[in-house]
């Protein structure tokens, strides 16, 4: 649930709303910008088009307008949630981290099945595997004979909590190569753990989780898979 306050600056086209809603985002930039031609310090207006600055993942962009909305109304909680998710993702991809070379715009893969999760088909060194999609998961996890198979380095990273509270050890990696549908990333840091949800007739051996699909304007599609 997101209740975003009206108390704060003029309100922006409810037409803006609608279609950044509406996943129309160039739309929907168009009609901030309009609100900021003449009010250019409107912390709405400005936390609404930082947010589409970050679903095109035009970050530094984001930030910049979070900052002038939070100048103009401090503590402005849109304006301090766009910039927060911001600063995560320019730190996700610093580095050598999540690398792609001339990624396509768009990518569809398949769900092999979605009950009682989605389970996708990706290329992980090389070879096929089936992973999960849990959107409660962080990065990536590898099962322990995968990530041996391939012959992944292995750091220790403590303990991880996992669903039901379950505290299990986990390891941490770097997978040098992923692809997925047409999509090649290189450098994508993943956790190591045993244990994970038994699919019928499909040998899991990983999870996608948040911290991967972060990357990308990601949609479940259940009805269609």
């Amino acid at each position: 649930l997101a209740m975003i306050s009206t108390a704060a600056g003029q309100a922006p086209p409810a037409s803006a709303d609608a279609l950044s809603a509406a996943g129309d985002f160039t739309a929907a930039g168009r009609a901030y910008e309009a609100v900021l031609n003449t009010s250019p310090d409107d912390a709405r207006a400005l936390a609404g088009l930082a947010r589409v600055r970050l679903y095109e993942n035009k970050l530094d962009e984001a930030v910049a307008l979070t900052q002038k909305a939070l100048a103009s109304q401090p503590a402005f909680p849109p304006a301090r949630q766009v910039l927060g998710v911001a600063q995560q993702r320019k730190a996700a991809f610093g580095g050598d981290l999540y690398k792609m070379a001339e990624p396509p715009p768009e990518v569809v893969v398949p769900f092999a099945i979605t009950d009682p999760l989605p389970v996708v088909q990706l290329t992980i060194g090389g070879r096929q595997a089936w992973f999960l999609i849990d959107t409660g998961a962080p990065d990536i996890m590898v099962a322990p004979e995968l990530a041996k198979e391939l012959g992944l380095a292995l750091q220790d990273a403590g303990q991880g909590v996992f669903a039901g509270g379950v505290r299990a050890a986990v390891q941490r990696t770097i997978v040098p190569e992923l692809q997925i549908g047409g999509l090649k990333i290189v450098n994508v840091p993943a956790g190591v753990r045993a244990g994970g949800l038994p699919i019928p007739g499909y040998k899991i051996e990983g999870i996608v989780g948040t911290g991967l699909l972060m990357h990308f304007l990601s949609t479940l599609d259940y009805c269609q898979g």
